[in-house]
């Protein structure tokens, strides 16, 4: 039987509190400040907003550090003069409320919440980004009168199959390519500065395949270790960030780095999660269709 620790424990209620304390503090100001302002403006258009909380608020990550995310998104026939009016009172500033940054998003095509709502997924998985898959499943809702929020949820809940694969296939190729050969192609031509970009890149790359074999989405880049305790498997890796984290000897994180990669590749062909011979030579998979996200 696994023992707790009793400061994780702390730590975790703390967050929590934390995380429900904001959420409450986001709500009320939108309720109080935010939606009187919006109704003068369009009835019409209030009614068709679905208003949310992201970031780290909603991952349950938030801290000291943080501030309150909230994006919002028009349905319906709404003239753009009023979506511009309104998003003119979102974004005049970034609020102050209770001593606590609470800032409004654009409500851009970054969420691809038209093609969701269409229904029309193939487009949606040809044009995604990671990021938002992760926001949208943690959403916090604000304001949704049309209940929107829980069909979205439902329709992005996990990657399909082949999509699934893809990235699957992407990372894969990262942590080969980064990790596995130019880290070491570096270290032995004595490039450390590139030997330390190849490697952060793998074991970014890392990081992420871990979540999507757990079955869950990966975060923004700042929050992928903090995600970790979540997950059932992390095939080591946790341990092994430690070591990196606490090494100055290149060669040996990359001896650590390659010890998780053994554990994950070792998972890939017992699951067939995809092709062997992409697994066993990388190089074969660019035959094959794969997904790469360059984060900005």
């Amino acid at each position: 039987m696994s023992v707790r620790n009793p400061l994780s424990e702390h730590k975790e209620k703390n967050m929590n509190e934390r995380q429900q304390k904001m959420i409450a503090l986001g709500k009320e100001h939108f309720d109080k400040i935010i939606l009187p302002k919006l109704k003068e403006l369009s009835p019409e258009a209030v009614e068709n907003m679905m208003v949310f909380i992201e970031g780290s608020v909603s991952y349950g990550f938030c801290d000291e550090n943080s501030d309150i995310d909230i994006d919002y998104y028009i349905s319906g026939d709404v003239e753009n003069a009023v979506k511009n009016q309104i998003r003119n009172v979102l974004n005049s500033g970034d609020y102050d409320y209770e001593s606590v940054r609470i800032s409004y998003g654009f409500g851009g095509d970054f969420w691809k919440f038209d093609l969701i709502l269409k229904n029309d997924m193939e487009k949606f998985w040809n044009e995604f980004n990671p990021y938002a898959l992760y926001n949208i499943k943690h959403a916090v809702p604000v304001w949704d009168p049309k209940s929107l929020l829980p069909l979205i949820k439902k329709r992005t809940d996990f990657f399909p199959e082949g999509m699934y694969k893809k990235v699957i296939r992407g990372l894969w190729i990262t942590m080969n390519d980064s990790g596995e050969y130019n880290t070491l192609e570096s270290l032995n031509r004595y490039n450390y500065v590139e030997s330390k970009i190849y490697l952060y890149r793998a074991i970014e790359a890392m990081l992420r395949i871990v979540y999507v074999i757990n079955g869950n989405y990966y975060p923004p880049t700042k929050w992928l270790t903090t995600g970790l305790t979540e997950l059932e498997n992390d095939f080591e890796l946790k341990d092994a960030l430690k070591k990196i984290n606490e090494s100055a000897d290149q060669k040996e994180c990359y001896r650590v780095y390659m010890t998780v990669y053994e554990n994950i590749k070792r998972y890939l062909i017992d699951n067939e999660t995809i092709e062997r011979e992409c697994i066993e030579n990388y190089g074969t998979t660019f035959q094959k269709p794969f997904y790469i996200f360059n984060t900005f």
